[in-house]
């Protein structure tokens, strides 16, 4: 029985670097999945539907999306989570919830129910998951367990990131956009202020719903409000310079 190969795709340069060399590596993959909040920017909705072509063209597995699923079976995406409960995302408050809750539990779940994974198990033999941490993320490196055996392929290629944009390029693809939802308090300025006004608006109204629950946050940007920020003028955008507190968006991006 051969080993079942799945690929945790996080829509960012990274994990498509990891596809696209394990494709023309001649690696075939049982799966790809990619775990859909139901925030992303539309650049990278329409990024999957190009590199689902170039998947298709090459003989690989298409991107199976997923999206959380409540008890009742209805899908829920994090804008309606956070509305529903009052609450920004949890990385707001310095937790990872909304990543774990709204991208890995939904993949871990899906696999449970694949039936190639659960006559892998049943034989005693783990899934081999690909996950695109580049030689930069060794700190990010886990063990294997019953269930998978993990499989970093970047970190034992050695590829930094502009390796992996060089290969996206190369494979005729164009780079795709920094995958994250566009409510993420992670986000920068710059990046909050180019959202289309659409995005920025129910960002807004996302702020606003939770506004009686903040306590030790102020808003999106932790130490101030993207409306605030939305609404300034040249001279008061100043003023956010020294309070934009800049991390890579959790787990969800690459």
């Amino acid at each position: 029985m051969k080993p079942v190969k799945i690929a945790a795709y996080g829509g960012g340069i990274n994990s498509t670097a990891m596809i696209v060399a394990l494709t023309l590596n001649g690696t075939k993959l049982d799966a790809i999945l990619f775990s859909d909040t139901g925030a992303e920017k539309p650049e990278t909705y329409a990024f999957i539907r190009r590199f689902n072509k170039w998947l298709r063209k090459h003989g690989q597995a298409r991107i199976t999306v997923i999206r959380r699923v409540s008890k009742n079976g209805d899908a829920k995406t994090l804008e309606q989570h956070c509305l529903h409960y009052r609450q920004l995302p949890s990385i707001a408050y310095g937790h990872k919830q909304c990543s774990h809750k709204f991208k890995i539990a939904p993949q871990e779940k899906w696999v449970n129910h694949f039936a190639k994974a659960k006559k892998s198990w049943k034989n005693q033999r783990a899934v081999i998951k690909y996950i695109g941490f580049d030689a930069g993320e060794v700190r990010r490196v886990r063990p294997g367990d019953k269930k998978y055996n993990p499989c970093y392929p970047l970190i034992e290629w050695g590829w930094d990131r502009n390796r992996c944009k060089q290969e996206i390029i190369n494979a005729g693809l164009c780079l795709p956009p920094k995958s994250s939802c566009f409510f993420c308090p992670n986000m920068k300025r710059g990046e909050i202020l180019s959202l289309p006004a659409e995005l920025q608006q129910r960002a807004v109204s996302l702020e606003r719903n939770a506004k009686e629950t903040l306590r030790e946050i102020k808003g999106l940007g932790r130490h101030y409000r993207w409306e605030d920020l939305l609404n300034a003028d040249k001279e008061q955008l100043k003023l956010f310079d020294d309070l934009e507190m800049y991390e890579a968006p959790c787990s969800c991006t690459d």
